[in-house]
């Protein structure tokens, strides 16, 4: 589970008050032994966004889940997200989002950092 994941996919966010999307280009996820995760995002816009999720690999799938909303530096925040992802052969992690507050859903590929 050590270790970081990074985005190899495109990522968009729709703001459900003005309907403005934000893309995503840069969202890097790392655990500690344990699984306790630290993630970053970053927007085309500049707009960072930072905070803490938990993780767990087992049986080929990675499955995350956020505490809350996912802070951003410019006052937005994007909702708390479900992210439960299935690993391929070349070991990408095809992943779906599910935000339960509002019934979003996204998709993402991320990749282990460093390959």
């Amino acid at each position: 589970m050590e270790g970081c994941w990074q985005l190899s996919s495109d990522y968009d966010v729709r703001d459900i008050r003005s309907s403005r999307v934000t893309r995503f280009r840069y969202w890097q996820i790392c655990f500690d032994a344990n699984g306790n995760g630290r993630e970053e995002m970053r927007a085309t816009d500049g707009t960072r966004c930072r905070g803490s999720l938990s993780g767990r690999l087992s049986n080929g799938r990675l499955t995350m889940r956020e505490p809350g909303n996912l802070q951003c530096d410019n006052g937005s925040e994007i909702f708390r997200r479900d992210i439960t992802c299935a690993l391929d052969a070349r070991g990408n992690a095809n992943c779906d989002t599910y935000q339960p507050e509002i019934n979003g859903r996204g998709s993402a590929v991320l990749r282990r950092a460093g390959r």
